[in-house]
């Protein structure tokens, strides 16, 4: 019995800590200000990989990619 009222509160306070975190609405805004990955390119012999990393500049309305 006891092992079933651990595991009652244990779901309870999961469950209480899902609900307690502050959701923020995803804006248009909000979209462009995250990073963009791009399709990942190997070098002919496999040792190493480049990752496109782009982000929107809405000052000057350009999109910057890096390499990583």
């Amino acid at each position: 019995m006891s092992r079933f009222l651990f595991q009652i509160l244990v779901m309870l306070l999961i469950a209480s800590a899902a609900l307690a975190q502050s959701r923020t609405p995803l804006t248009i805004e909000a979209t462009w200000r995250m990073q963009r990955l791009g399709d990942p390119s190997l070098s002919p012999d496999g040792r190493v990989a480049v990752v496109p990393v782009s982000t929107a500049d809405m000052t000057e309305n350009k999109i910057l990619t890096d390499l990583w």
